[in-house]
């Protein structure tokens, strides 16, 4: 995951380096005085129409003027980009992401995506966030929720377990204190901590984003104002009980455009799911692997990969498949009733950061939906939706003075074809522009040393597995040593080693407890795992050190409150 801030930030010296501001007539990284888009195709995305011959005018981080390149003026001094031949619209949008280093961002600048929500944050988010927003770190806007709230048990060690509803009212008070934008919730969470969770966050004016709880289902999801639908698949598992019922489909339908509520599509995720079960190396060698970080690759490996390490893989992969079928069709139902869609992919738990949006894109096409619309989904609806539910004072997803600007410049047109997305020259974000080529370099600069630390990840998992904990640990710090800076271990993936070793090496667990607490000291849920290692190696005081420094980071998580209540109890 994100580092701490002060690696962060050099670490951004490698993204930056010195050419944020250079002359304007290199035509890449200029920005933020006045910019000048002159004789450009206009796609203003406020409807399905091309504007000929166009000029726009940036200054600072917003677009100030709109108009014909004829009688619009260019300002003194301003940097100029000749758009003859060429289409410009707004920024792309991935409103469903989880980030494990900064590459992935530079990633999403590449394939022209300007905007990003986070769904998995935490307090180096935060950071990040501000550090995004200040120029000193290249990217897109983000936008973050924190730890994801699940129920007891959650569906993964590092969310956060609320079990009751006083446990629910001070989790999402914490994240209001700590200041993150929207609130994200998953599958396990039962209904009284679900509703009271809902309830605080409305209170405290904080929306409610994520999956559906399985044992509360959509229309009372719907009913509660849960906000925005994390994938489409959710109605599938908690409305349409993986049955693909397409008789049922209206009544939802309806039942959504009527509670207000978003949904993120993420057409994409089943063939790529399908795809990484059939033949993981083959995803793998997609180019675009390369530019995982470290701790993502740790993730995708086969040995750690969820979906590839199924009890019968080919009955998961037949139930995957019939879901496919049906998700595309009830995708444009959901369209065709007017319920907002956005653009999500999952990227980088799921497809690769910023191409993952493309490929959503031709497959919303290939669903029905047309080229406009999709990328309206795209651009527009994520402005409309940040406007509506998160932040009042942003504005962007249209070419318009007033908007943030957030532009791609293509050598051909997207309407025609959703395939000439594809066809990106440069991108502008929040008013600095750069070519396509300097963003390529600047990528392939970055991840220059992403091959050698890949297979030492893949050392340090073999030897856990050979339960040579020591020799491990000798990788652990070789890597960090070689790339301090860089994300190279999943914290998710040594929270389930470490578990793995609980039972048959405790000591070894805990050691792979303290390597995670290294890399991810803000992490409440390194903390929890380090303190059950302490138990079990018979360190009562320094557990309970440990499971109140998790309430620290996240007060009222159940599994540090139970933790630390039992070791009470028993002394």
């Amino acid at each position: 995951m994100i580092r701490t801030l002060s690696r962060r930030l050099a670490f951004a010296a490698v993204l930056i380096g010195s050419g944020v501001h250079p002359p304007a007539r290199t035509g890449a990284a200029v920005g933020v005085g006045v910019v000048a888009f002159t004789h450009v195709s206009l796609l203003p995305m406020d409807s399905s129409r091309v504007l000929r011959d166009q000029t726009v005018i940036v200054r600072g981080d917003t677009i100030a003027r709109v108009g014909a390149a004829g009688t619009t003026d260019v300002p003194p001094g301003a940097a100029v980009i000749d758009g003859r031949g060429k289409y410009l619209m707004p920024g792309l949008t991935d409103m469903h992401v989880h980030v494990d280093g900064q590459v992935e961002l530079l990633s999403d600048l590449v394939w022209g995506v300007t905007t990003v929500a986070v769904f998995r944050g935490g307090p180096e988010y935060l950071r990040l966030r501000a550090a995004l927003a200040q120029g000193t770190v290249l990217g897109p806007t983000m936008y973050t929720s924190g730890n994801i709230i699940d129920g007891s048990p959650p569906g993964s060690l590092n969310s956060i377990e609320v079990a009751t509803e006083a446990e629910a009212r001070t989790v999402i008070d914490a994240q209001k204190r700590a200041g993150y934008d929207y609130i994200k919730v998953y599958s396990f969470l039962r209904p009284e901590a679900y509703r009271a969770l809902l309830a605080e966050a409305k209170a405290q004016g904080m929306t409610v984003v994520g999956h559906i709880p399985r044992a509360v289902g959509a229309e009372e999801a719907l009913r509660d104002g849960q906000a925005l639908i994390a994938h489409a698949e959710e109605y599938y598992f908690t409305y349409f009980h993986s049955r693909p019922d397409s008789a049922a489909i209206p009544a939802i339908v309806a039942q959504t455009r009527a509670a207000g509520a978003w949904v993120v599509a993420m057409l994409s995720s089943t063939p790529f799911i399908l795809r990484t079960v059939a033949n993981n190396d083959s995803i793998m060698a997609v180019p675009e692997a390369r530019y995982l970080p470290p701790s993502a690759y740790q993730e995708w490996r086969t040995p750690n990969n969820n979906y590839v390490n199924r009890s019968d893989p080919a009955a998961f992969a037949a139930r995957v498949g019939l879901m496919g079928t049906f998700l595309p069709g009830f995708t444009k139902a959901l369209d065709d009733g007017h319920v907002p869609l956005l653009i999500g992919t999952d990227a980088a738990s799921l497809n690769f950061p910023g191409w993952g949006v493309h490929d959503e894109l031709r497959q919303l096409v290939a669903a029905g939906i047309s080229p406009y619309e999709a990328l309206r989904i795209a651009t527009r609806n994520a402005g409309a939706y940040i406007a509506e539910r998160v932040r009042p004072n942003d504005h962007f997803g249209t070419v318009a003075p007033g908007m943030r600007a957030d532009l791609v410049l293509l050598s051909a047109n997207p309407l025609a074809d959703i395939v000439n997305v594809d066809s990106l020259v440069g991108v502008m974000a929040r008013g600095r522009w750069w070519t396509v080529a300097d963003l390529k370099q600047r990528r392939d600069r970055a991840t220059h040393d992403y091959g050698a630390l890949d297979t030492m990840v893949a050392r340090f998992d073999s030897l856990i597995a050979a339960g040579d904990v020591p020799g491990a640990r000798s990788v652990f710090d070789e890597a960090t040593r070689r790339a301090p800076d860089a994300s190279i271990f999943s914290h998710r993936i040594l929270l389930y080693l470490a578990k793995g070793l609980l039972a048959r090496d405790p000591r070894g667990a805990l050691e792979v407890c303290r390597m995670n607490v290294q890399l991810y000291p803000e992490r409440f849920s390194s903390y929890n795992a380090l303190g059950r290692a302490l138990l079990a190696t018979h360190d009562t005081a320094a557990a309970r050190d440990a499971f109140k420094r998790s309430l620290e980071l996240v007060p009222g998580n159940d599994a540090g409150l139970r933790m630390l209540d039992s070791i009470t109890t028993a002394h």
